[in-house]
Protein backbone atom coordinates (compact mmCIF):
# COMPACT_ATOMS: atom_id res chain seq x y z
CA UNK A 1 0.00 0.00 0.00
CA UNK A 2 1.37 3.66 -0.73
CA UNK A 3 1.45 6.61 1.29
CA UNK A 4 -1.45 8.46 -0.02
CA UNK A 5 -3.74 5.53 0.15
CA UNK A 6 -2.37 4.77 3.67
CA UNK A 7 -3.29 8.63 4.39
CA UNK A 8 -6.82 7.91 3.02
CA UNK A 9 -7.20 5.43 5.29
CA UNK A 10 -6.71 7.15 8.49
CA UNK A 11 -8.54 10.31 7.08
CA UNK A 12 -11.50 7.50 6.97
CA UNK A 13 -11.08 6.14 9.80
CA UNK A 14 -11.20 9.26 11.87
CA UNK A 15 -14.10 10.70 9.79
CA UNK A 16 -15.82 7.75 10.57
CA UNK A 17 -15.16 7.77 13.81
CA UNK A 18 -17.14 11.44 13.85
CA UNK A 19 -14.11 13.61 13.93
CA UNK A 20 -14.25 17.09 13.07
CA UNK A 21 -12.63 18.60 9.19
CA UNK A 22 -10.77 20.67 11.55
CA UNK A 23 -9.35 17.91 14.01
CA UNK A 24 -8.40 15.75 10.87
CA UNK A 25 -6.43 18.58 9.16
CA UNK A 26 -4.37 19.50 12.42
CA UNK A 27 -4.02 15.91 13.59
CA UNK A 28 -2.48 14.57 9.90
CA UNK A 29 -1.74 17.84 8.20
CA UNK A 30 -3.90 17.41 5.57
CA UNK A 31 -6.04 19.97 3.22
CA UNK A 32 -9.19 20.43 3.49
CA UNK A 33 -9.85 19.81 -0.03
CA UNK A 34 -8.34 15.96 0.30
CA UNK A 35 -10.74 15.30 3.78
CA UNK A 36 -13.97 16.92 1.44
CA UNK A 37 -12.63 14.06 -1.09
CA UNK A 38 -12.60 11.33 1.07
CA UNK A 39 -15.51 11.73 2.56
CA UNK A 40 -17.36 12.05 -0.91
CA UNK A 41 -15.38 9.23 -2.47
CA UNK A 42 -15.93 7.06 0.78
CA UNK A 43 -19.86 8.13 1.02
CA UNK A 44 -19.19 9.10 4.80
CA UNK A 45 -21.85 10.75 5.95
CA UNK A 46 -21.21 14.04 8.19
CA UNK A 47 -22.72 13.67 11.78
CA UNK A 48 -26.12 14.84 12.33
CA UNK A 49 -25.33 17.42 14.82
CA UNK A 50 -22.96 19.06 12.07
CA UNK A 51 -24.61 18.41 8.52
CA UNK A 52 -26.33 21.00 6.65
CA UNK A 53 -29.73 21.84 7.60
CA UNK A 54 -32.57 22.03 5.37
CA UNK A 55 -35.05 25.16 5.04
CA UNK A 56 -37.48 23.47 7.14
CA UNK A 57 -35.26 22.74 9.88
CA UNK A 58 -33.94 26.29 9.54
CA UNK A 59 -37.35 27.70 10.05
CA UNK A 60 -38.67 25.52 12.95
CA UNK A 61 -35.36 26.46 14.61
CA UNK A 62 -35.56 30.32 14.15
CA UNK A 63 -38.91 29.85 15.74
CA UNK A 64 -37.53 28.33 18.99
CA UNK A 65 -34.44 30.56 18.82
CA UNK A 66 -37.02 33.45 18.67
CA UNK A 67 -38.67 32.81 21.64
CA UNK A 68 -36.01 32.35 23.73
CA UNK A 69 -34.43 35.59 22.70
CA UNK A 70 -37.95 37.13 23.99
CA UNK A 71 -37.04 35.50 27.01
CA UNK A 72 -33.78 37.11 27.42
CA UNK A 73 -31.47 34.98 26.36
CA UNK A 74 -27.76 36.01 24.95
CA UNK A 75 -26.49 35.73 21.60
CA UNK A 76 -24.29 33.26 23.08
CA UNK A 77 -26.53 30.88 24.29
CA UNK A 78 -28.83 31.14 21.18
CA UNK A 79 -25.84 30.07 18.84
CA UNK A 80 -24.67 27.40 21.30
CA UNK A 81 -28.09 26.04 21.37
CA UNK A 82 -29.26 26.27 17.91
CA UNK A 83 -25.77 26.81 15.93
CA UNK A 84 -27.00 30.05 14.18
CA UNK A 85 -24.60 32.66 13.07
CA UNK A 86 -24.50 36.06 15.05
CA UNK A 87 -25.59 37.66 11.67
CA UNK A 88 -28.77 35.73 11.86
CA UNK A 89 -29.70 36.16 15.19
CA UNK A 90 -29.32 39.97 15.10
CA UNK A 91 -31.82 39.63 11.73
CA UNK A 92 -34.00 37.52 13.69
CA UNK A 93 -34.06 40.16 16.59
CA UNK A 94 -34.56 43.07 14.48
CA UNK A 95 -37.21 41.21 11.93
CA UNK A 96 -39.32 40.30 15.64
CA UNK A 97 -38.12 43.52 17.29
CA UNK A 98 -36.90 42.47 20.29
CA UNK A 99 -34.93 44.57 22.49
CA UNK A 100 -31.90 43.89 23.48
CA UNK A 101 -31.61 43.18 27.29
CA UNK A 102 -29.65 45.16 29.43
CA UNK A 103 -26.73 43.34 30.91
CA UNK A 104 -25.84 43.41 34.38
CA UNK A 105 -22.36 44.62 34.22
CA UNK A 106 -21.08 44.11 37.39
CA UNK A 107 -22.79 40.33 38.24
CA UNK A 108 -19.24 39.30 37.03
CA UNK A 109 -17.82 40.84 39.64
CA UNK A 110 -20.14 39.70 42.48
CA UNK A 111 -20.42 36.06 40.52
CA UNK A 112 -17.91 33.28 42.36
CA UNK A 113 -15.96 31.63 39.93
CA UNK A 114 -17.89 28.08 40.65
CA UNK A 115 -20.87 30.30 40.21
CA UNK A 116 -19.74 31.80 36.83
CA UNK A 117 -18.15 28.49 35.53
CA UNK A 118 -21.14 27.09 36.01
CA UNK A 119 -23.91 29.68 34.25
CA UNK A 120 -21.53 29.05 30.87
CA UNK A 121 -20.30 25.77 31.05
CA UNK A 122 -22.87 23.33 28.57
CA UNK A 123 -22.39 19.78 29.26
CA UNK A 124 -23.13 17.20 26.01
CA UNK A 125 -23.99 13.63 25.37
CA UNK A 126 -20.55 13.53 23.76
CA UNK A 127 -18.54 14.37 27.20
CA UNK A 128 -17.14 17.84 25.78
CA UNK A 129 -18.16 20.76 27.93
CA UNK A 130 -18.60 23.70 25.65
CA UNK A 131 -18.00 27.36 27.15
CA UNK A 132 -21.08 29.88 26.21
CA UNK A 133 -20.16 32.64 27.97
CA UNK A 134 -17.91 35.74 26.88
CA UNK A 135 -14.48 35.52 24.56
CA UNK A 136 -11.35 37.41 23.73
CA UNK A 137 -10.48 35.90 20.37
CA UNK A 138 -9.74 32.24 20.68
CA UNK A 139 -10.02 32.58 24.90
CA UNK A 140 -13.10 31.44 27.01
CA UNK A 141 -13.26 34.12 29.13
CA UNK A 142 -14.30 34.04 32.86
CA UNK A 143 -15.21 37.04 34.89
CA UNK A 144 -15.85 36.45 38.40
CA UNK A 145 -14.70 37.51 41.70
CA UNK A 146 -14.22 41.20 40.11
CA UNK A 147 -11.54 39.80 38.08
CA UNK A 148 -10.54 37.40 34.36
CA UNK A 149 -9.91 34.12 34.84
CA UNK A 150 -9.01 31.83 31.89
CA UNK A 151 -12.17 29.20 31.34
CA UNK A 152 -9.86 26.10 30.44
CA UNK A 153 -7.54 26.50 33.49
CA UNK A 154 -10.85 26.76 36.02
CA UNK A 155 -11.58 23.58 34.32
CA UNK A 156 -8.29 21.89 34.43
CA UNK A 157 -8.40 23.01 37.96
CA UNK A 158 -11.80 22.04 38.99
CA UNK A 159 -10.83 18.48 37.12
CA UNK A 160 -7.29 17.63 38.09
CA UNK A 161 -7.14 19.55 41.80
CA UNK A 162 -4.54 21.53 41.10
CA UNK A 163 -3.01 24.74 38.68
CA UNK A 164 -2.24 23.84 35.18
CA UNK A 165 1.62 23.89 35.07
CA UNK A 166 2.48 25.50 31.47
CA UNK A 167 0.54 25.68 28.24
CA UNK A 168 -2.47 24.20 28.41
CA UNK A 169 -3.66 21.76 25.28
CA UNK A 170 -6.88 20.24 24.12
CA UNK A 171 -6.70 16.89 23.63
CA UNK A 172 -10.29 16.03 22.11
CA UNK A 173 -11.28 16.61 18.58
CA UNK A 174 -14.23 19.02 19.64
CA UNK A 175 -12.87 22.73 18.97
CA UNK A 176 -14.94 24.49 21.68
CA UNK A 177 -14.29 22.18 24.60
CA UNK A 178 -13.39 22.97 27.65
CA UNK A 179 -13.46 20.02 29.52
CA UNK A 180 -10.79 19.91 32.50
CA UNK A 181 -10.13 15.86 31.37
CA UNK A 182 -9.84 16.83 27.87
CA UNK A 183 -6.51 19.04 28.32
CA UNK A 184 -3.20 18.07 29.30
CA UNK A 185 -0.81 20.69 30.91
CA UNK A 186 3.15 20.48 31.10
CA UNK A 187 3.31 18.21 33.86
CA UNK A 188 0.68 15.61 32.50
CA UNK A 189 2.28 15.59 28.76
CA UNK A 190 5.95 14.88 30.64
CA UNK A 191 5.10 12.41 32.79
CA UNK A 192 3.54 10.33 29.96
CA UNK A 193 6.34 10.93 27.65
CA UNK A 194 8.48 9.47 30.53
CA UNK A 195 6.35 6.34 30.46
CA UNK A 196 7.06 5.22 27.45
Amino acid sequence: MDWKQELEDRIAAMLQAGATCDAVAQELNVGYVRIRRVRTERHIPVPPERAKRTRAELDVLEDQAVAILQGGASYQAVRSKFRLSPNRISHLRKRHRIPVPSYDKQAGQRRTVDEAFALYAQDTARGHVLWTGPRSGRSADLLAAGRRHNARHVAFRKHHGRDPQGRVWRTCDEPGCIAGAHHTDHLIRNTREGSH
